[in-house]
Formats: C-alpha cells, sequence, structure tokens
C-alpha cells in the first residue's frame, strides 16, 4: 500500500512539473506572438489606407451610377457650354447635308468640289455654290464620241457645237492613241462602244475621256460668251461635259445649276428657269440625198409619209416637237443621223444648220438642204429649278444684255466669224 501512495506521488509530481514547464513556455511565447500580431495588423491597416485613398467616394444612398450614353450626354452640354470653342460645330455639317439655311451654311463651308479632269465625274448630287464667296457653279453641255474631234470644229451659233481640237493637238501621244484603239462605231445603231479587244484599265481610263473629254479646255462661241458674263458677274463656271439626254436629267434632279445651250421648250420650262435674253438664234433646216425628189415648202403635213431621222432628247422648235402625224427615228448622235440618210434608212434629216454645213465638209457630197427653215429658234443658258437658280437666272439675263453691248462681245463674236445672233 505504501508502494502504491509512493507510486501515485510520484507520477503526480511530474505531471504537476510538466504542466508548470508548459505553462511557463506558453507565458513566455506569449509577448513575442502579441508583438507579430500587432506589426501584421499595422501593415494590413496601412494597406486598407491606401486601397481606400485609390478608391471613388461612395455615393449617397439613394443615387445610381450614370449610365455610359448619360455620360457622353454631359459631356456634349459641357462642350456647348464651354466658351471661346471654334470651328464649325457637327450640328451645322448636318444642317448644311439636310438643306439648312442656305446664307449661314455656305458662308461656313467649302464649296463642293467639281472638277472635269475626268476623275470625279460620276454624277452626283451637287447642291448650288453660285451663293458661295467663291462664287462657283457647274454647267453641264453636250460631248461627242471621239470621231468628232478628229478636226477642229469652228465656232458656230450653235448649243451643241464648241470648237475642240483633240487628236492633233494633244501632245500626249497615249491618252490620242488610247481614244482611236479602244472606241469603235457600230454602223446599225449609230452609237459607240468600247472595243472588245481594250483591257479593263485602258476601258475605265477611256470612260473618264468619253464622259468629260477631260484633258481639253471647253471652248467655242456659246463656251467663251457664257464664260465672259459669268465672270463679270464675278461667278466661276465648272463646265462638265456628258450625252445630251444626261444632261437633261442632271438639270431636272438639281445635280448641275445651269446647262447651255438649250431651246425653249413648255416641258422644260417645268424644271428649268430661262433668262429673257437669249445667247443665241439657231436655223433648224431639213436635208435629204441630192437624189432623192422630196420637196418642202414649210407644210410640215406634206411629210406625214416620210420617215424623218431625228435626234434623241432635241427640240426642233414648238411647232415641229408636237407634230404627232410625222413618223420620227431617234438616234444619240447628229453623224448618226447622217449615216441614217445617206444610207436611205430614212427619208430625211433635221439638225441646225451651222452643225450640219460642218459635218458635210468631211462628206462625200450626196447630201443637199432644203428650204425654208423648219423654225428658228432662240439659245439660252438655262438653270435648274431644283437647285433654286431663279434669282440667277434673272441676274444672268440683266448681265447678258448689257455685255452684248459691249467691244468685247463684237471681239468674240468676229473671232468666231459670225455676223449677228
Amino acid at each position: 500500500m505504501t508502494s502504491y501512495r509512493s507510486g501515485f506521488s510520484g507520477l503526480f509530481l511530474k505531471v504537476s512539473l510538466c504542466s508548470i514547464f508548459f505553462l511557463f513556455l506558453f507565458t513566455a511565447a506569449l509577448p513575442g506572438q502579441n508583438a507579430s500580431k500587432t506589426k501584421t495588423s499595422k501593415k494590413n491597416i496601412s494597406t486598407l489606407q491606401k486601397k481606400n485613398s485609390q478608391r471613388k467616394p461612395l455615393e449617397k444612398k439613394g443615387t445610381r451610377k450614370p449610365s455610359q450614353k448619360e455620360k457622353i450626354l454631359k459631356e456634349k452640354i459641357q462642350k456647348k457650354k464651354t466658351p471661346g470653342e471654334t470651328g464649325p460645330k457637327k450640328s451645322l455639317a448636318k444642317k448644311v447635308l439636310t438643306g439648312g439655311k442656305k446664307g449661314e451654311a455656305l458662308k461656313k463651308t467649302s464649296p463642293v468640289k467639281k472638277t472635269v479632269s475626268g476623275k470625279n465625274l460620276t454624277p452626283q448630287k451637287v447642291s448650288s455654290t453660285w451663293q458661295n464667296p467663291q462664287r462657283k457653279i457647274t454647267v453641264v453641255m453636250e460631248n461627242y464620241p471621239p470621231n468628232y474631234f478628229i478636226e477642229n470644229i469652228p465656232g458656230v451659233i450653235s448649243g451643241d457645237i464648241f470648237k475642240n481640237s483633240v487628236l492633233k493637238k494633244l501632245k500626249d501621244k497615249s491618252k490620242r492613241d488610247l481614244l482611236l484603239s479602244v472606241y469603235h462605231a457600230d454602223r446599225k445603231t449609230g452609237k459607240y462602244s468600247l472595243s472588245g479587244k481594250a483591257d479593263r484599265s485602258a476601258m475605265s481610263k477611256a470612260k473618264d475621256i468619253l464622259f468629260s473629254v477631260g484633258f481639253l479646255k471647253v471652248s467655242g462661241f456659246e463656251a467663251e460668251l457664257t464664260q465672259a458674263v459669268f465672270s463679270s458677274m464675278g461667278i466661276q463656271p465648272v463646265f462638265m461635259e456628258y450625252p445630251w439626254a444626261r444632261c437633261i436629267e442632271m438639270m431636272k434632279s438639281g445635280r448641275s445649276d445651269a446647262i447651255m445651250t438649250i431651246f425653249k421648250t413648255q416641258d422644260r420650262t417645268k424644271f428649268l428657269y430661262y433668262p429673257s435674253e437669249p445667247t443665241s438664234v439657231l436655223p433648224n433646216v431639213l436635208f435629204k440625198l441630192k437624189s432623192s425628189r422630196l420637196a418642202f415648202d414649210g407644210d410640215l403635213k406634206k411629210l406625214k409619209k416620210y420617215v424623218i431621222g431625228v435626234k434623241s432628247s432635241t427640240s426642233y422648235g414648238e411647232k415641229f416637237d408636237h407634230a404627232g402625224y410625222l413618223r420620227k427615228e431617234e438616234v444619240p448622235f447628229n453623224e448618226s443621223l447622217i449615216r441614217l440618210v445617206e444610207t436611205g434608212r430614212v427619208d430625211v434629216g433635221i439638225m441646225a444648220e451651222p452643225v450640219l454645213k460642218h459635218l458635210m465638209k468631211n462628206g462625200n457630197g450626196r447630201l443637199s438642204l432644203l428650204r425654208p427653215y423648219v423654225s428658228q429658234e432662240p439659245l439660252y443658258v438655262a438653270f435648274s429649278r431644283k437647285s433654286g437658280q431663279k434669282k440667277l437666272s434673272e441676274e444672268f439675263s440683266v448681265m447678258l444684255a448689257k455685255f452684248k453691248k459691249t467691244e468685247k462681245y463684237k471681239k468674240i463674236l468676229k473671232k468666231y466669224g459670225i455676223v449677228n445672233t
């Protein structure tokens, strides 16, 4: 029993000593642990403070974050309020494109660029620019197939023909060869088209040449007269050449400001403003083969049984145009019209006398003119209603009448061998 108690006491003593020892170790380690915890907490606090300083201030309760659209709208409002802002605003540019006030828009925007270089001549919507400080307007006129320009065409009283020297005066041989090589005439239709031998690059260049004759300076009596009158008004005309039917469509749609030169008809007054002063007077005459027995005494009704060749979209006077009883065969060019008469496909043709006389010089002498004239109609530089050129039409008429009294006008008449208009 005594041994049992002594053994238990010894065990208790050992356990007590161990407990005291571990307690001592724990208490000794506790201050260091608290110190490390203090260091860690201080480090975490500094990190949190740094993050909080970078954060945006919290929004007040009950508010929401603005959307991206709201931010953009707010920025636009602030820009409008900013004093000393320079340059045109987007709203102004939009007003110009959508047809805002002419006076305001045209002063603050540059004029539409229009060239006759053959590159930018695809018809597009062209607004009137004559009110611009630079005062430019577009003037469309008829162009012709390449062989019209093989020889110099003298100045005549005509709305269609202008003095142009192409093949003889072209210094650029590549353009001259291109003009001759890629076009051919279809004798059946009288139309000109690209030759199948021409490659794509040549065809694209040739299209520019056909529709603009862009490497040439527009000249001739009508062109020089129009240029001089516009110059006296402080206006720079930009001449653009297209097939005649296309010129008419451009005037209807307002894609050009003016057209030179054109007869006045009731139908055309619906889309054109005509000045009261004409540029010249042009006689229209019938022509036939010399071997034909056809005669004309001025009575159109006597021509009922004949087929008359005419050029498409061309007026020959109100009386002839509205003679529905006449049988008319349309062709695109005057040259084609002469071939129709020479080959007997039509009995008689009609054409402006100065143009016909010039084309007959290159013929074989088989044609003859019929008198009296079908009509003697005044020619005009007309202006588009769609592009709003009424005021310009009135101004042009006044300045044209004044110009006809000047010495400069007499010099132009003398230059082109015209006695009177």
